[in-house]
């Protein structure tokens, strides 16, 4: 039987990241800085000469790695003012300047505001897709830049970076988690630190994506605890995720460390689904 494309795909996307750590150990022995940098153009020519950078959506061979085929890129719907001030849900004619969506009125987040970068619709679901459940983490580089490309001042406002946490069940059986790996290439690139193991989810859930605002709700409250609080009282922290739908896993994530000391949460995502954030009462 042959292979599937995800799997296929998957399996070059790791030979690409072992052949680019071979480049920079290369590079590494032969000394100095000057080697290290040599070693690293060495394995990307290497890399992209046995293995052509391809667009994340199409497999169509790109100039530029990591990026999008200029058809693909084409497709893409970037979100654009204007938007809520606070959990970026997109607007549609005139609105003042951070104006807060209707369920933001009735109920402010935990959260401070929100950033993201792309809506996520046909063009952007498939790459994220692939990223989430396909060991595609070869898209890191990539839709961690644009992630950033949306607020690019943000890291001056940052103390601490969070990706929001998955069940160790589902750890085990993905062996990563997409929220921790484009947290970790933005706090590299951002020199900040890292909170990993800051929140955790204490119970198992089914997958999300198919569940109303309304049942997300009752599955996701109470579902997150701060592990390290002393990590986090009195910093303003970066939550990170791939894709924010209704907004409630932001929402508790953003309790949980407010709960424990932070001072401001921001959140930022890949992807924002152009759906109508639920309401929320105060006894949940």
């Amino acid at each position: 039987m042959l292979p599937s494309s995800a799997s296929l795909s998957g399996s070059l996307g790791g030979l690409r990241r072992l052949r680019e750590n071979f480049g920079r150990y290369f590079g590494g022995k032969i000394g100095g800085k000057i080697g290290r940098n040599f070693g690293d153009k060495i394995g990307k020519v290497a890399v992209n000469f046995l293995l052509p950078p391809l667009c994340p959506n199409c497999q169509t061979p790109v100039v530029d790695a990591p990026g999008f085929c200029h058809t693909c890129f084409s497709k893409l719907r970037f979100t654009k003012k204007p938007f809520c001030g606070a959990c970026s849900f997109p607007f549609e004619g005139y609105v003042k300047h951070r104006s807060l969506c209707f369920a933001c009125q009735a109920r402010p987040p935990a959260f401070d505001r929100a950033f993201a970068p792309l809506l996520y619709d046909e063009a952007s679901s498939g790459p994220i897709l692939a990223l989430k459940h396909a060991d595609q983490t070869q898209h890191v580089p990539l839709f961690a830049r644009l992630t950033m490309s949306r607020a690019p001042s943000l890291y001056r406002d940052v103390d601490l970076v969070v990706p929001v946490p998955i069940h160790p069940r589902r750890l085990r059986r993905r062996l990563y988690n997409q929220a921790a790996e484009l947290a970790r290439f933005v706090a590299r690139k951002w020199a900040l630190p890292m909170g990993l193991d800051v929140l955790e989810r204490r119970r198992y859930t089914p997958p999300l994506g198919a569940l109303s605002p309304r049942r997300r709700l009752l599955v996701l409250r109470r579902i997150f605890s701060c592990q390290r609080s002393a990590r986090v009282e009195g910093k303003r922290v970066l939550l990170i995720d791939d894709v924010m739908t209704s907004g409630l896993t932001a929402e508790f994530c953003a309790r949980s460390l407010k709960t424990a000391g932070a001072k401001e949460v921001s959140v930022l995502v890949v992807a924002r689904v152009p759906l109508a954030r639920p309401k929320l009462s105060r006894a949940i």
